[in-house]
């Protein structure tokens, strides 16, 4: 019989969605790493490209004058599909871990499979 994982599925699929840190959890530092790194950096571009809009938006009433500001806004900075786009690389990366770990196919850092949920 194959050695398993002494890891758990249950805490990393929870990490998986929470604060995706389940690569940590399991031992792999340097994709976690990464991971985490464009979620955070996906969320403060995105964050970033809507900032300017928010402001426009924010307790504003909603007339003439607020919806010609966000026309101006729109013409200068356009719609920030790239920002957009960022958050779906990670999303699917963390979707496809998810589904590896409710098959038990997910390894951990010494490639070893984890098979037990608790």
């Amino acid at each position: 019989m194959p050695q398993v994982s002494r890891k758990r599925i249950l805490p990393a699929f929870l990490l998986c969605f929470l604060i995706s840190a389940h690569r940590l959890y399991v031992g792999k530092y340097i994709s976690g790493i990464i991971q985490i790194a464009l979620v955070v950096g996906a969320y403060y571009w995105l964050k970033m490209s809507f900032g300017g809009l928010l402001e426009i938006v924010h307790n504003a009433p909603l007339n003439m004058e607020t919806m010609e500001r966000v026309s101006d806004w729109e013409q200068i900075n356009g719609i920030p599909f790239l920002p957009l786009l960022a958050q779906l690389v990670p999303l699917v990366w963390i979707i496809v871990d998810a589904r590896l770990l409710l098959a038990r196919k997910f390894t951990d850092g010494r490639g070893l499979r984890i098979t037990q949920w608790l």
